[in-house]
């Protein structure tokens, strides 16, 4: 059987949001259970919850860290994804992923640091290294059946935002 999800990012796609969904659409949870667990990374908890919105409930996934550690650059981030214990494609799909990452911060980092400065007067402001939390909801995911497309995963945003 064929399966598509079918995703319209206008403005982007939050990590979390898109995670939660799939989860609601029937994703296994041990497969991302035992992916987190593979990488090893110390003081580092994926909470899944059901959480009410309104008269909905919704699934949703918050990375915990509890261990402060220091940034981590590109090569320690590759080093980590190189030694964990998964699959080859999903090992390669994420050392891609991490060089495009850090080619496309490699190209930004100069524009960041221009309006930042700009933005504080001249000083100089360290723009990275602070986790800023972000919020985009997917309010719908569907799944082609036969002729026709079956809502897999619905919610809205209740906190003031347009469903």
């Amino acid at each position: 059987m064929t399966r598509i999800a079918y995703l319209d990012p206008v403005g982007g796609i939050s990590g979390d949001m898109l995670l939660a969904a799939l989860l609601d659409a029937g994703g296994d949870r041990s497969v991302v259970d035992d992916t987190v667990e593979s990488l090893q990374l110390n003081g580092v908890e994926l909470a899944v919850e059901r959480t009410p919105l309104g008269d909905l409930a919704a699934t949703q996934v918050t990375l915990r860290v509890t261990d402060r550690a220091e940034a981590r650059s590109a090569t320690s981030m590759l080093s980590i994804v190189a030694e964990a214990s998964l699959p080859e494609r999903s090992r390669s799909l994420a050392i891609e992923t991490l060089h495009r990452l850090a080619r496309a911060e490699a190209r930004l980092e100069p524009m960041f640091r221009s309006v930042a400065s700009r933005l504080s007067g001249g000083r100089d402001v360290d723009y990275g290294g602070a986790i800023r939390p972000y919020l985009l909801r997917i309010t719908h995911i569907y799944r082609r059946e036969g002729d026709d497309w079956k809502v897999v995963h619905e919610h809205s945003n209740w906190e003031g935002g347009e469903a």
